[in-house]
């Protein structure tokens, strides 16, 4: 991460150095520094707003949405994901995907398993190519927390036989 921080530093004030510092808050979060991830994605977000690049400000707040939300600040985690959902109506079915991803993930983590099943089946809908990014995981969790055994099965086999790659770790 320390390599991967003084890289994204000599990248400038440029659309690279956000996309960089986003990968650095991802790497952060994997490593288990979720203060550090939210740190940055807090940065990336205030910077990108700053020069109107609403993609990567609507990126940064849905991951710092699903951060805060681990961490179970929820009612931040809700903000972060409600502007992400707002910034993305217009420009990206993926990112709008991702977004109602990480408003699923702040709802179930303040216990809301009805709206967490509602964005994440609107996040699968807005993202149903890229179904391992957009929480057939957290759709199977919030079924179950909701009592409804039979979508919580089949949203988990559906996670089973769909997701691929490094996501299946």
């Amino acid at each position: 991460v320390g390599h991967l921080a003084k890289l994204c530093d000599g990248a400038g004030q440029t659309a690279l150095r956000r996309l960089c510092r986003s990968c650095l808050a991802v790497a952060q979060a994997t490593q288990g520094d979720l203060a550090g991830a939210v740190a940055q994605f807090r940065q990336v977000a205030d910077e990108a707003e700053a020069v109107h690049d609403e993609f990567r400000r609507a990126a940064s707040l849905a991951h710092l949405g699903l951060i805060l939300a681990w961490q179970g600040e929820t009612g931040a985690a809700r903000a972060a994901a409600a502007a992400a959902v707002e910034a993305t109506a217009e420009f990206s079915e993926l990112a709008a995907g991702v977004a109602h991803s990480a408003l699923g993930a702040a709802a179930l983590a303040a216990g809301d398993a009805a709206v967490a099943l509602d964005a994440y089946e609107t996040g699968l809908q807005h993202a149903s190519f890229l179904p391992q990014m957009v929480g057939r995981v957290y759709f199977a969790a919030a079924a179950l927390a909701g009592g409804d055994l039979v979508a919580a099965r089949r949203g988990a086999d559906d996670a089973v036989t769909t997701t691929t790659g490094l996501f299946l770790m």
